[in-house]
């Protein structure tokens, strides 16, 4: 399964066709993170995520509800609004299955970070991720 993720992630930084151009942006400022959007088949991207070399988080657009088991790390994970605002954390644990229904909170996006990333990265409830800088 390792190996699969792997290659997922050369392809897709290859063609850059889910990369999104600029990276994660916290509280306004750039990061050297790299947003992967992802529309379906979440599972095929968040396994492993920890063992990816680069620096990568992932966006599940416009849901609020994640399930999943059989995960090899602990991973963090962050809800958001439209308007970028966390509303939520939260961790996926490794070796347990996983159900995070965040819809009666107001999310709207799911933030899935390797694990720790939230408290290095000082992200807090009211932090905004987003894909664009202050001007």
């Amino acid at each position: 399964m390792s190996k699969a993720i792997n290659k997922i992630c050369v392809n897709v930084m290859i063609r850059k066709s889910i990369y999104f151009r600029r990276n994660l942006c916290i509280n306004g400022v750039s990061t050297k993170i790299k947003i992967i959007k992802i529309k379906n088949k979440a599972e095929n991207f968040i396994y492993d995520l920890d063992k990816n070399s680069t620096d990568v988080c992932l966006l599940l657009e416009h849901t609020s509800k994640i399930i999943l088991s059989d995960l090899k790390t602990d991973l963090d994970v962050a809800g958001t609004d439209y308007h970028n605002k966390v509303l939520v954390k939260g961790k996926l644990l490794a070796n347990q299955n996983n159900f995070i229904n965040w819809k009666n909170q107001g999310v709207k996006n799911i933030w899935i970070l390797k694990s720790n990333y939230l408290k290095k990265l000082f992200i807090n409830i009211n932090s905004t991720l987003s894909t664009k800088e202050l001007i």
